[in-house]
């Protein structure tokens, strides 16, 4: 997942932050979510996309254009893309520092 993990996620647990051209990132590396469930960090490319993510302050959810939303799964205890729901606590987010 974004967090923990060997070779590039290693100690990506660190912090997490919101750049201002729409990218997440710990560290030197990007979260990246392939358009699947799962993040992963990967080296940051400017083409956007799996790498691109929507903070909205009013809702606090994270997004993606396909309609996910970043989510916290206690259970795996990762940080997944899963569909956006109105209520779920694991899917509101605030940053400390923003960079919107």
């Amino acid at each position: 997942g974004c967090f923990g993990g060997n070779g590039p996620n290693t100690n990506s647990d660190r912090f997490m932050m919101l750049t201002k051209d729409s990218r997440l990132m710990g560290l030197n590396f990007c979260c990246d979510s392939g358009f699947s469930d799962e993040l992963q960090f990967h080296a940051c490319h400017e083409q956007g996309g799996a790498q691109a993510f929507v903070y909205d302050p009013a809702t606090r959810r994270i997004r993606q254009g396909n309609g996910k939303c970043v989510t916290g799964d206690s259970n795996k205890q990762k940080v997944t893309m899963a569909d956006c729901e109105e209520g779920n606590k694991n899917q509101l987010w605030t940053f400390e520092y923003p960079y919107f």
